[in-house]
């Protein structure tokens, strides 16, 4: 008689805990059909708003940030200036260095490998 009591308490036990483990998972379906119905709401917000968008508030917010970064321009100064010219210069210097002819913009003689180079 003690083993029927004991294989029925065995049997109520692992009842209870299915029933706690589908009562857990009952609860969670619910949470994400509850996050589903947010964002399903939400999509069809997103949906009537851009449908509600016309091409001249897009231009306008386009032209606007292309003016506020032209608008931070400044002028160059002398310093600028001389930089740009001596970059200018280091540039055709190396071109001529490499074989090309800054004014042509043509190679005037081959171009060696790293091996030909240092022989």
């Amino acid at each position: 008689m003690g083993a029927v009591l004991m294989e029925e308490w065995v049997y109520g036990a692992v009842f209870s805990i299915i029933l706690v483990v589908l009562g857990a998972i009952m609860w969670r379906l619910f949470i994400c059909s509850l996050k589903i119905d947010a964002l399903t709401e939400l999509s069809r917000d997103l949906l009537a708003s851009s449908a509600s968008l016309d091409e001249s508030s897009i231009v306008d917010t386009v032209l606007e940030a292309v003016q506020d970064s032209l608008g931070s321009i400044e002028m160059p100064s002398a310093q600028d200036h001389l930089i740009g010219g001596v970059a200018q210069m280091a540039q055709m210097w190396m071109m001529k260095k490499m074989g090309f002819d800054p004014g042509q913009m043509m190679q005037t003689q081959p171009i060696l490998d790293d091996q030909q180079q240092f022989e």
